[in-house]
């Protein structure tokens, strides 16, 4: 150790052995509650695992509990059937209704958009 170092550290001796031995009182109790508090919310922390497996668990059961709903029967299924369309035409083919033709959508953007590619008229 250096001069400078040896020092300091007898002047920290000097000061540690002059001062008091204990804590005021309002510290050591301010410092207990800490102490108290951390504990609790380490063995809380420890437990939330356990409980929230245990919580997981106990849903997996009881949902898989339950006892499968049966097949709906035959008659009920017929009546839900869809019934068969009749043929209208004697080609085979079932023909759609022709779309709607809307006239298309000009806007200020699609205006602009045309004039850069062809000439405006």
């Amino acid at each position: 150790m250096n001069e400078d170092n040896r020092e300091l550290l007898d002047g920290l001796r000097e000061l540690a052995a002059d001062g008091p031995r204990e804590a005021p009182r309002y510290i050591e109790e301010r410092l207990k509650l800490e102490f108290r508090k951390q504990n609790r919310r380490r063995s809380l922390l420890t437990w939330v695992p356990v409980f929230s497996m245990a919580a997981a668990i106990a849903l997996l059961l009881w949902i898989r509990s339950e006892a499968p709903r049966p097949a709906p029967a035959r008659a009920t299924a017929a009546a839900h059937a869809i019934a068969p369309v009749a043929e209208e035409e004697s080609d085979g083919f079932i023909h759609c209704r022709k779309p709607k033709r809307y006239p298309p959508l000009r806007t200020r953007w699609w205006s602009e958009f045309n004039c850069r590619f062809r000439p405006c008229s």
